[in-house]
């Protein structure tokens, strides 16, 4: 995510990369922080963390049905599906 992010503003966007391993998140918050945002990228590990990234996805696309969502990581590429 901060190669991304480091690319993206390099070409003139505004970038907030949040982790939510290590910042609380509430729902009140993540709705504030989807105002401002195009698109939302997740890094998806294997394990606990395939739970909390579908987790997070449908909660998003409850607050906001047409916010594009792009995942990547290792799990991505090893089982795309």
């Amino acid at each position: 995510m901060l190669y991304l992010g480091r690319i993206l503003e390099d070409s003139g966007y505004d970038v907030k990369i949040i982790d939510l391993l290590c910042e609380d998140m509430p729902d009140e918050k993540l709705k504030q922080n989807l105002q401002s945002a195009d698109v939302v990228g997740m890094t998806l590990y294997s394990g606990l963390s395939l739970k909390l990234t579908r987790e997070l996805a449908n909660k998003i696309k409850e607050i906001d049905p047409d916010m594009p969502i792009m995942v990547g990581g290792p799990h991505t590429c090893f089982r795309p599906e």
